[in-house]
């Protein structure tokens, strides 16, 4: 009997719900509620070490890094990878066209074109409009209270080039007991073992094949002091550019999150970051020393660390 892994029962899941996408994330929602007593350990294991956390982060992570693996489970099982991974299965009769290179299925046709029109035209959008966006995201997703870093409130006494990709678009903390209820929290609160885990975002509108190393390397720039660091945009232009994005984020850390203009619980984490066990203190030190909002930033995570209170979900400035 063949052995039951985590490749094999989402193969299983794909080839159920054929003519259907799914993100990573959504693939392993699905198996870990089908398959609650093959993953309970795992969920005691990883949830014991990880207060707060859900094992559902480390399933979509693995999902992400099995893909592979899970597409090699079965014929049937594609995985597309423009602007994002996803995954799909074929109905049956599809198979045998689907692998001639000659006379691709209506069903690989209608998925690419589904993936490329998933998110319509941003051309009336500025990059800062992204921001709130973002912010929402972080928030009712990710649970991630934020704040916007605004380079006009930097010092220019280095000169003209001397703060260059310094500053990020957006940092945050993940804030596990958000949603508790208050005696947890203060139960939480008594043991020391409270620790802020930063986030900090670059924003872009769109990646290009033009823009893709230079976008991805001012991330690296001045997001990686964080525990984890994300480049962020709302789409990805072409199945290059997707490839080098892959490429630079698995050798750098980086995550990238995929913002939908419209609807900000739609968007998504679809390379999930590496997470650093600690935080790169001289590199914070440096943007401090330049930035008054990275200050009031900081200033909010030592409240939230002596007191266990996010005052202000958002931390929006008044």
């Amino acid at each position: 009997m063949a052995r039951i892994t985590t490749a094999s029962l989402a193969a299983a899941f794909l080839v159920a719900h054929p003519g259907r996408q799914f993100h990573p994330r959504e693939v392993a929602e699905s198996i870990l509620t089908a398959n609650s007593a093959h993953f309970a350990q795992k969920k005691r294991d990883y949830e014991a070490k990880n207060p707060g956390r859900s094992v559902l982060y480390q399933l979509e992570r693995e999902i992400y890094a099995l893909r592979d693996s899970i597409e090699r489970q079965d014929p049937r099982v594609i995985v597309e990878s423009e602007d994002g991974i996803r995954f799909s299965a074929l109905y049956s009769e599809d198979v045998g066209s689907a692998a001639t290179p000659t006379a691709p299925s209506n069903t690989v046709k209608e998925l690419k074109e589904a993936a490329a029109n998933e998110i319509g035209s941003a051309e009336d959008l500025l990059e800062r409009d992204l921001y709130p966006n973002l912010q929402e995201f972080l928030l009712d997703v990710e649970a991630v209270v934020s704040m916007r870093i605004s380079e006009s409130k930097s010092s220019n006494r280095r000169g003209r080039h001397g703060n260059m990709w310094l500053h990020p678009d957006v940092v945050g903390m993940y804030v596990p007991d958000l949603n508790w209820v208050d005696t947890v929290r203060e139960c939480a609160n008594l043991f020391p073992t409270r620790k802020a885990r930063l986030i900090s975002v670059e924003v872009k509108l769109r990646l290009s094949a033009n823009d893709i190393r230079e976008s991805f390397f001012q991330t690296v720039s001045n997001s990686q002091w964080a525990n984890r660091s994300y480049l962020a945009a709302t789409e990805v232009i072409g199945n290059e550019t997707w490839r080098e994005l892959e490429m630079l984020c698995a050798l750098h850390g980086v995550g990238y999150i995929k913002l939908d203009p419209e609807d900000p619980r739609s968007g998504r984490i679809l390379i999930p970051a590496r997470e650093r066990d600690e935080v790169d203190w001289a590199s914070v030190n440096r943007i401090a020393a330049e930035n008054a909002d990275f200050r009031n930033f900081l200033k909010a995570v030592l409240n939230y660390l002596k007191t266990g209170e996010v005052t202000d979900a958002r931390w929006e400035r008044h």
